[in-house]
């Protein structure tokens, strides 16, 4: 009984005298808190460092696309369009379609786009200006059709009539302006044109065919027209008629000759015949050759004439 006694006495005070066993400490919460903070400070310092990385390549992107960069940036503008060429944004294809011929090679001349050049670089706003610097250009765009290719759009003038000086001949658009002097190219586009000639005549052009616009049927009766010291003008229609059109009043004139093309007495169009209608409200007809049996005669031009 007392060898139970002691034993169970003796486990008792080991067990008292045996200290406790604790889990391991975790970190002190000023210590996390710290390294949280180190941590956050690492993150934004990142995100800034990538944000100003992005805005500078922006930037550096701008200037390499305006040709402005700095010489500060030369060095990273050359690696960059090394790597854009490498990419495959060179300029392999420079199209113009709508135009053929001459003035294909003459719009390509005018707008000096390097082949193989990086796309972006091209300027095509001073592309533009220079293919409007060609008297036949009314309008142009120039555009990048990634990756390799640039489009030039042409919007042409419109041929009006032909300016006949001497052997020469020009094509001219309703604004008198010279679209080509090449004869070749002028009887090329020039088919069915008038044909105009004189001192002043493509400048005064203009106004004669806007006058001339209500009678589509006197205008295309007329072979050539003549401008008479730049001071008015002398119609030839086709069949041989010569008609003289005063300084001023040239409208009402335009009407009186309309009348009288559709009258089937005076047969003009079968007859050489002058018809001068210089003096208001009067048409004075007379034969351009001698030997005609015709008499010289006067025509009234009143009311619907008129």
């Amino acid at each position: 009984m007392s060898s139970v006694s002691g034993s169970a006495a003796r486990k008792r005070r080991k067990s008292a005298a045996a200290p406790p066993v604790r889990p391991a400490p975790g970190p002190k919460l000023g210590a996390w808190t710290r390294a949280r903070r180190g941590s956050a400070k690492s993150d934004a310092k990142m995100t800034w460092i990538g944000i100003g990385a992005l805005l500078g390549g922006c930037v550096l992107f701008a200037a390499l696309v305006s040709g402005s960069a700095g010489a500060a940036a030369s060095g990273l503008h050359r690696g960059m369009n090394k790597g854009l060429l490498a990419a495959g944004f060179q300029v392999r294809e420079i199209s113009v379609p709508g135009i053929d011929g001459e003035r294909r090679a003459q719009a390509l001349a005018l707008a000096a786009v390097p082949d193989g050049a990086m796309i972006f670089a091209v300027d095509l706003d001073a592309a533009r200006r220079r293919l409007e610097t060609a008297s036949w250009v009314q309008r142009a765009r120039v555009a990048r059709r990634l990756p390799d290719r640039i489009v030039l759009e042409i919007e042409t003038a419109q041929p009006q009539a032909i300016v006949r000086i001497g052997k020469d001949h020009a094509v001219v658009d309703a604004d008198g302006a010279v679209l080509d002097a090449s004869p070749a190219q002028a009887r090329q586009e020039g088919a069915g044109l008038p044909v105009i000639e004189g001192d002043g005549a493509a400048d005064a052009l203009p106004s004669l065919l806007e006058a001339m616009a209500p009678y589509p049927d006197l205008r295309a009766r007329i072979a050539l027209f003549s401008r008479v010291s730049g001071q008015r003008w002398r119609l030839h229609l086709a069949g041989g008629c010569q008609v003289e059109l005063p300084e001023i009043g040239v409208e009402a004139a335009l009407a009186g000759l309309a009348q009288l093309c559709l009258r089937p007495d005076l047969c003009i169009g079968e007859e050489k015949l002058q018809i001068d209608l210089r003096k208001a409200g009067l048409a004075a007809i007379a034969p351009l050759s001698p030997r005609s049996a015709r008499p010289a005669a006067s025509a009234q031009l009143r009311g619907s004439d008129i």
